[in-house]
């Protein structure tokens, strides 16, 4: 098992959960006018996609996660993104391309 770089960006994922978690009103939700706490302590990443696109992963549970666990999730769904492979990504990207440009 190689080891596995953990940078500032899994470094700074870990931190912002451990946020969300000790601090529960910045991981709030409003809809509809409404405020709420969110049922889990997720940490969303605007990376590059496939094409160049901006697009972003969200990793779940993230307090409950260890750096390594992070790193793993991370660069896989990344790598899915970039190489085209992620089916939410490729649904939303259909429904995109139907919507007039301004």
């Amino acid at each position: 098992d190689s080891k596995k770089d953990i940078n500032l960006t899994i470094f700074f994922i870990k931190v912002a959960g451990e946020v969300f978690l000790r601090v529960p009103e910045s991981n709030e939700k409003i809809r509809f006018g409404l405020k709420g706490r969110r049922n889990t302590v997720d940490v969303s990443i605007i990376i590059n996609a496939k094409g160049n696109e901006m697009t972003y992963l969200t990793l779940r549970d993230v307090p409950n996660k260890t750096f390594e666990q992070i790193y793993d999730e991370f660069h896989a769904k990344s790598e899915k993104l970039k190489k085209g492979q992620d089916e939410d990504y490729s649904k939303t990207r259909r429904f995109l391309r139907l919507i007039p440009s301004l």
